[in-house]
């Protein structure tokens, strides 16, 4: 029997159609996808542009905002002082309503300066007393050398032609300490046995010194402090 003939319409011809309508369907779904993908990638590369823009933006202004700090600092700025040593080392300055050096130390120089001043001899009286200047406020030197002349003893060296010499019997004590008009002050007593050697013999003598510290600028005395007073008492042993 002969197969039957196709009509117009009939099934074969539907189903072609049906998978041509389909290919076109899935086509322009897919280029819907890359352009929707484009845009999204475009997007997202400008929000990432954006956001870079931004930060550099933000830190070139904090960049110049700092700048111009720093120019207005360095235009505006007060003088700087500092102290040198002898040697060119740069010293911290401190302000005179502190302390510098331990109660220690103060110990130490009150010590030493108490020494210094009865060490010399009717020779070389005229070195030695002046370089305890370094020492001592000028007011302060000034009535340490008017005390040793008005109490006869510098011209009783020269005189008999004494070597003058000094020793600590004891340890130094700060008896008193702390601000006075804004500036720091030390009170220091050292016992000290002084000794006048001639060619007969040697005379002793105890002797308690009350040394008044206070507090200097490093640019004059590099240990931040000077003798104000000083004032030396016989003991009795």
């Amino acid at each position: 029997m002969a197969p039957p003939s196709q009509k117009p319409g009939s099934v074969s011809e539907n189903t072609e159609a049906a998978l041509s309508s389909d290919s076109g369907d899935v086509g322009l779904e897919g280029g819907l996808a890359r352009i929707v993908f484009r845009n999204e990638m475009y997007r997202d590369r400008y929000r990432t542009l954006s956001t870079g823009m931004k930060v550099g933006a933000g830190a070139l202004l904090g960049s110049i905002v700092l700048n111009a700090a720093l120019a207005w600092a360095l235009v505006h700025r007060g003088p700087v002082y500092f102290a040198t040593s002898d040697d060119g080392r740069i010293l911290p300055l401190t302000p005179l309503s502190q302390p510098v050096l331990s109660d220690r130390r103060i110990v130490l120089f009150a010590t030493r300066v108490a020494v210094e001043a009865y060490s010399y001899d009717f020779m070389n009286w005229r070195k030695t007393l002046p370089a305890l200047s370094r020492s001592f406020t000028k007011p302060g030197f000034d009535s340490f050398v008017l005390s040793l002349k008005s109490s006869g003893n510098l011209t009783q060296v020269v005189n008999n032609r004494m070597v003058v010499d000094a020793v600590p019997t004891g340890a130094g004590v700060v008896v008193a300490k702390g601000q006075v008009r804004g500036v720091y002050e030390w009170k220091v007593q050292v016992p000290l046995l002084v000794s006048f050697q001639t060619a007969t013999g040697t005379v002793s003598q105890h002797l308690l010194v009350t040394l008044l510290l206070v507090r200097r600028s490093e640019i004059r005395h590099p240990e931040g402090l000077a003798v104000q007073q000083f004032l030396a008492v016989e003991k009795n042993v």
